[in-house]
This record gives structure tokens, C-alpha cells and sequence, in this order.
């Protein structure tokens, strides 16, 4: 039963991935289809979360779902990626591979990317460990089941965050209110240290 509910959710992930991978290029699907493909998407993932935790543990099972989501698009990125290199005339191929590196042929460029490293490698994590100490602190019940709570909003904050520093047209702007928000939670989270309820 394990197998097939793994199964089941992985390939419901390889379907929100094509559906949003189609709404992206306009093309692929019917009009109808197209036009709800996001909110289909994310039904799907939500079907697969549900399925993940019911296959596995809740900590064990997102964290595997979350981490086959995000993996799941480098096979898109690395096709298109080579397709663009075959497509490409040699002669521009190679003039790319003889022109010498600039650093400061595009400053705008670096600095773009310098920020999504930052979001991706600094600002999400944090954030995403900060929202799960959040549950942790105020979600009621059970040690056990607080801890699972944590480990849900950990997995879906720090992917959420990921998203959004890595898709932001102006990644600089999604950093700060990254690093914001995690700042938020960790507030939230030492209040009661600060006013010496624990």
C-alpha cells in the first residue's frame, strides 16, 4: 500500500509540474485546461502532501515530497537547456565559449543572482526554521504533535520562500521580505522569553 500511494503522489507532482510548466508557455493544452491549470496544480500537490504523510510519517513523508518537487523541475530546465545548446548555430556556440568573461558587462546581472543566492542559501532556511519554531511554541496538543507541526510548516515555508526568491522579477525586494517575515516569526517566537512567561 506504501508503494502505491508513493507512486500515486509522485506522479501527481510530475503532473502539477507539467501543468504549470504549460501554463508558463501558454501552449500544450486546451483553452478550458489552460485556464486552471495553477489552481489544478496546486490541488494536485495538496493531494500529494496529504498522500505523503499518509504513506509515510508526516516529517519523514513532506520532507521527501517537497524535496521530489523541487528536484523534479531540473530534468524541465536541463532539457530546455540542451535543447537551446543543439538548436544553437555552432558559430554562435563558439563565439560563447572564446569571448572572455566580463565581470562588469552587466552589473545588474550579478547582482540579481547574488540575491537569490542569499534568499536561497541564507533567507529561506532561516525563514522556514523560524515559522516552524512558531508551530512549535503556540500549536496546541502533544509534544509529538506539535513537533509534527513544525516539521509541516518548516518544509512548506522554506519551499514557499524558495519559490518566491527564485521566481521574483526583482529578487532583492523578495529577500528583504523574505529575511521580514522570518524576522516576524522569530519575534513571535521569543516573545515569550522576553516577557518571562517560560
Amino acid at each position: 500500500m506504501t508503494f502505491i500511494l508513493t507512486v500515486i503522489a509522485i506522479a501527481l507532482i510530475a503532473a502539477a509540474i507539467g501543468l504549470l510548466y504549460a501554463k508558463w508557455r501558454g501552449e500544450g493544452l486546451p483553452e478550458r485546461l489552460l485556464a486552471v491549470a495553477v489552481p489544478v496544480a496546486w490541488g494536485c500537490l495538496c493531494v500529494s502532501a496529504a498522500l505523503w504523510m499518509r504513506a509515510y510519517t508526516p516529517d519523514f513523508g513532506l520532507s521527501v515530497g517537497f524535496l521530489i518537487f523541487m528536484c523534479l523541475p531540473l530534468i524541465i530546465i536541463g532539457w530546455q537547456g540542451y535543447r537551446g545548446w543543439i538548436s544553437a548555430p555552432l558559430s554562435h556556440r563558439e563565439r560563447r565559449e572564446k569571448a572572455p568573461a566580463d565581470p562588469t558587462a552587466s552589473p545588474g546581472k550579478s547582482l540579481r543572482i547574488t540575491a537569490r543566492v542569499l534568499s536561497c542559501l541564507i533567507a529561506a532556511p532561516v525563514t522556514g526554521m523560524a515559522v516552524g519554531l512558531l508551530a512549535w511554541a503556540y500549536m496546541p496538543g502533544h509534544g509529538s504533535t506539535r513537533y509534527a507541526w513544525a516539521v509541516f510548516f518548516f518544509t512548506f515555508s522554506f519551499a514557499i520562500a524558495l519559490m518566491a526568491g527564485l521566481a521574483a522579477q526583482r529578487p532583492w525586494r523578495a529577500t528583504g521580505l523574505i529575511a521580514l517575515t522570518g524576522a516576524a516569526a522569530s519575534a513571535l517566537v521569543s516573545l515569550p522569553i522576553l516577557t518571562g512567561s517560560v
